[in-house]
Protein backbone atom coordinates (compact mmCIF):
# COMPACT_ATOMS: atom_id res chain seq x y z
CA UNK A 1 0.00 0.00 0.00
CA UNK A 2 2.64 2.46 0.58
CA UNK A 3 4.36 1.81 -2.84
CA UNK A 4 0.82 2.84 -4.09
CA UNK A 5 0.66 5.96 -2.50
CA UNK A 6 4.45 6.82 -3.40
CA UNK A 7 3.23 5.89 -6.78
CA UNK A 8 0.54 7.95 -6.50
CA UNK A 9 2.48 11.27 -5.54
CA UNK A 10 4.65 10.82 -7.80
CA UNK A 11 2.55 10.49 -10.35
CA UNK A 12 0.80 13.89 -9.79
CA UNK A 13 3.81 15.86 -9.14
CA UNK A 14 4.56 14.83 -12.87
CA UNK A 15 1.93 15.94 -14.04
CA UNK A 16 1.64 18.98 -12.45
CA UNK A 17 5.21 19.50 -14.39
CA UNK A 18 4.27 18.26 -17.85
CA UNK A 19 1.08 19.75 -17.71
CA UNK A 20 -1.40 17.36 -18.31
CA UNK A 21 -4.67 19.04 -17.99
CA UNK A 22 -7.22 18.06 -20.13
CA UNK A 23 -9.21 21.38 -19.83
CA UNK A 24 -5.81 23.25 -21.54
CA UNK A 25 -6.30 24.58 -25.16
CA UNK A 26 -3.81 22.64 -27.48
CA UNK A 27 -0.89 24.47 -29.05
CA UNK A 28 0.67 23.68 -32.23
CA UNK A 29 0.25 20.62 -33.86
CA UNK A 30 2.54 19.02 -33.90
CA UNK A 31 4.87 20.45 -31.45
CA UNK A 32 7.59 22.67 -32.51
CA UNK A 33 9.37 22.44 -29.56
CA UNK A 34 13.68 23.11 -30.96
CA UNK A 35 15.31 25.24 -33.31
CA UNK A 36 14.54 26.53 -36.92
CA UNK A 37 16.48 27.86 -39.06
CA UNK A 38 16.63 28.82 -42.80
CA UNK A 39 19.02 26.46 -44.56
CA UNK A 40 19.76 28.87 -47.09
CA UNK A 41 20.86 31.72 -44.37
CA UNK A 42 23.33 30.38 -41.72
CA UNK A 43 24.03 32.83 -38.57
CA UNK A 44 20.50 32.85 -37.43
CA UNK A 45 17.57 31.17 -36.10
CA UNK A 46 14.90 30.67 -34.09
CA UNK A 47 14.36 28.25 -30.65
CA UNK A 48 10.72 27.62 -29.79
CA UNK A 49 9.15 26.03 -26.92
CA UNK A 50 5.51 25.56 -26.12
CA UNK A 51 3.83 24.44 -23.05
CA UNK A 52 0.30 24.07 -23.72
CA UNK A 53 -1.41 26.46 -25.86
CA UNK A 54 1.97 29.31 -25.45
CA UNK A 55 4.83 29.70 -26.93
CA UNK A 56 7.91 31.12 -25.96
CA UNK A 57 10.30 32.32 -28.84
CA UNK A 58 13.89 33.17 -28.59
CA UNK A 59 14.89 35.04 -31.72
CA UNK A 60 19.06 34.88 -32.39
CA UNK A 61 19.47 37.42 -35.51
CA UNK A 62 22.24 40.65 -36.20
CA UNK A 63 21.42 44.06 -35.70
CA UNK A 64 21.80 46.58 -37.68
CA UNK A 65 25.37 47.20 -37.20
CA UNK A 66 26.18 43.35 -37.80
CA UNK A 67 26.39 42.06 -33.62
CA UNK A 68 24.90 39.16 -32.57
CA UNK A 69 21.35 40.30 -30.80
CA UNK A 70 18.68 37.95 -29.51
CA UNK A 71 14.48 39.06 -28.98
CA UNK A 72 12.29 37.36 -26.99
CA UNK A 73 8.76 36.66 -26.91
CA UNK A 74 7.69 34.95 -23.87
CA UNK A 75 3.77 34.57 -24.59
CA UNK A 76 3.03 34.17 -28.35
CA UNK A 77 -0.39 32.59 -28.52
CA UNK A 78 -3.37 31.70 -31.23
CA UNK A 79 -4.95 34.25 -32.09
CA UNK A 80 -7.46 32.98 -35.28
CA UNK A 81 -7.42 30.89 -38.27
CA UNK A 82 -4.06 31.58 -40.64
CA UNK A 83 -5.54 31.58 -43.93
CA UNK A 84 -7.25 28.94 -45.68
CA UNK A 85 -5.67 26.27 -44.37
CA UNK A 86 -8.65 24.76 -42.47
CA UNK A 87 -7.51 23.74 -38.82
CA UNK A 88 -4.66 26.11 -39.22
CA UNK A 89 -4.00 28.85 -36.85
CA UNK A 90 -1.18 31.81 -36.58
CA UNK A 91 0.79 32.46 -33.61
CA UNK A 92 1.39 36.12 -32.17
CA UNK A 93 3.32 38.15 -29.32
CA UNK A 94 5.05 40.87 -28.46
CA UNK A 95 8.79 40.71 -29.29
CA UNK A 96 11.42 42.11 -26.27
CA UNK A 97 14.92 42.92 -27.02
CA UNK A 98 16.75 42.06 -23.63
CA UNK A 99 19.58 43.48 -21.82
CA UNK A 100 21.57 42.63 -18.46
CA UNK A 101 24.75 42.40 -17.00
CA UNK A 102 27.98 40.65 -18.64
CA UNK A 103 28.20 37.32 -17.78
CA UNK A 104 32.03 37.28 -16.61
CA UNK A 105 30.73 39.58 -13.35
CA UNK A 106 28.69 39.97 -10.54
CA UNK A 107 24.89 39.87 -11.44
CA UNK A 108 23.42 42.90 -11.38
CA UNK A 109 19.26 42.54 -11.27
CA UNK A 110 19.12 46.37 -11.59
CA UNK A 111 20.91 46.37 -15.03
CA UNK A 112 18.26 43.59 -16.90
CA UNK A 113 15.74 45.24 -18.89
CA UNK A 114 13.22 43.78 -21.63
CA UNK A 115 11.97 46.52 -24.05
CA UNK A 116 9.13 45.94 -26.61
CA UNK A 117 10.51 46.25 -30.18
CA UNK A 118 7.77 44.50 -32.72
CA UNK A 119 5.79 41.72 -33.13
CA UNK A 120 5.97 37.87 -33.64
CA UNK A 121 3.91 35.86 -36.06
CA UNK A 122 4.42 31.90 -37.01
CA UNK A 123 2.06 29.69 -38.32
CA UNK A 124 2.73 26.14 -39.85
CA UNK A 125 3.08 26.68 -43.65
CA UNK A 126 0.12 24.99 -45.76
CA UNK A 127 0.78 21.17 -46.95
CA UNK A 128 3.82 20.79 -44.97
CA UNK A 129 2.76 18.30 -42.25
CA UNK A 130 4.36 20.77 -40.10
CA UNK A 131 8.09 20.90 -41.64
CA UNK A 132 8.26 24.61 -42.31
CA UNK A 133 7.18 27.36 -40.25
CA UNK A 134 6.05 31.04 -42.04
CA UNK A 135 7.65 33.22 -39.61
CA UNK A 136 6.99 36.92 -39.71
CA UNK A 137 8.27 39.07 -37.29
CA UNK A 138 9.05 43.24 -36.60
CA UNK A 139 11.72 44.94 -34.50
CA UNK A 140 12.41 48.38 -34.44
CA UNK A 141 10.21 49.22 -37.29
CA UNK A 142 11.90 46.57 -39.96
CA UNK A 143 9.73 43.76 -40.63
CA UNK A 144 10.53 40.57 -42.67
CA UNK A 145 9.00 36.72 -43.53
CA UNK A 146 10.96 34.45 -43.64
CA UNK A 147 10.22 30.09 -43.91
CA UNK A 148 11.80 28.47 -41.59
CA UNK A 149 12.68 24.45 -40.83
CA UNK A 150 13.95 22.41 -37.81
CA UNK A 151 17.36 22.94 -37.58
CA UNK A 152 18.10 18.53 -37.40
CA UNK A 153 21.58 18.38 -35.54
CA UNK A 154 24.29 16.00 -36.95
CA UNK A 155 24.71 13.82 -34.11
CA UNK A 156 20.73 13.34 -33.75
CA UNK A 157 20.58 12.12 -37.01
CA UNK A 158 23.61 9.46 -36.93
CA UNK A 159 21.73 8.43 -33.90
CA UNK A 160 18.58 7.69 -35.29
CA UNK A 161 20.00 6.28 -38.80
CA UNK A 162 23.09 4.58 -37.38
CA UNK A 163 24.39 5.97 -40.72
CA UNK A 164 28.28 7.60 -40.37
CA UNK A 165 27.94 11.55 -41.02
CA UNK A 166 29.91 13.72 -43.79
CA UNK A 167 31.35 16.73 -42.04
CA UNK A 168 32.57 18.01 -44.91
CA UNK A 169 30.06 20.01 -45.67
CA UNK A 170 29.23 21.55 -42.39
CA UNK A 171 29.81 25.16 -42.36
Amino acid sequence: MHRIRNLAASLAILSAFAGCNSAVAAGMSPDPTGLWFDPAESGWGLSLVQRDDTLFAMLLVYDEEHRPTWYVASEVSADGPAGTDAGAMQYTGVLYRTTGPWFGGAFDANTVAAAAVGMIRLQYAPGTQGRTIDLTYSANGVSTTRAIEPQILPHLVRALSNEPLDYSQTH
